[in-house]
């Protein structure tokens, strides 16, 4: 019964570590966002340099990652809303890699432990729950993957309507928060992009793992 229960509880820490750590991907690689700066021509946009914009993009990740407690735009200036709205982005982003990195470490000590004693997981139809996790997160991301390539703008107005529920200040309005010039839809339509790939590559590798696993002379 123990084993059964550790596998349902590795498998949902699986799901979780996926989901987080493919989200935590294009904020934790910061080159992503500078190779839209050219070919988004984002400096002829906003009126502002390739290095200032790396700067304020820099600096507002900076406080939304909890590097640093004030924040900042560099040459950007910003609203008293617009910085509100950062505010709650901040608390999704430390939450995502905390997620992420909480996760990872309790799956790498389930894992070592199993290892020293010799045991596996309990295998539920002869599958690791690992194979089980990663099916569902494919099938999760598929549905909204479909749903968002119908509609971007309308999946974006969604996704934050759920996660800044009875707020407006994510509506930025580019006198007051120009940021949001170098920060347009379809950057956030690549990350969308980004993270779907990671999560395909990543449960695929685990699927695949497991397949190989019970049939090694295929």
């Amino acid at each position: 019964m123990k084993r059964k229960i550790l596998s349902v509880c590795t498998g949902f820490l699986t799901a979780l570590c996926i989901i987080s750590g493919s989200i935590a991907l294009p904020i934790l690689i910061r080159p992503f966002y500078y190779a839209h700066i050219t070919p988004l021509k984002l400096e002829l946009i906003s009126g502002k340099t390739y290095s200032q914009i790396v700067s304020a993009y820099n600096e507002m990740l900076d406080y939304c990652m909890g590097l640093t407690n004030e924040f900042s735009l560099g040459e950007f200036a910003f609203s008293a809303e617009g910085a509100a709205h950062f505010k709650d982005v901040r608390v999704l982003f430390i939450l995502d890699l905390l997620v992420f990195f909480i996760t990872a470490l309790i799956l790498i000590a389930i894992f070592v432990t199993l290892k020293i004693k010799g045991k596996g997981l309990y295998k539920f139809k002869g599958r690791s729950p690992l194979f089980f996790a990663s099916l569902f997160v494919l099938g999760l991301f598929a549905a909204i993957g479909i749903l968002a390539s119908v509609d971007f703008t309308a999946a974006f107005e969604v996704f934050h309507k759920i996660f800044f529920a009875g707020k407006t200040n994510w509506t930025f309005n580019i006198y007051t928060d120009p940021i949001i010039l170098v920060l347009p839809e379809q950057f956030f339509s690549n990350c969308a992009i980004f993270i779907l790939l990671n999560l395909i590559v990543s449960c695929a590798t685990l699927i695949i793992m497991d397949l190989i696993k019970k049939n090694p002379k295929k």
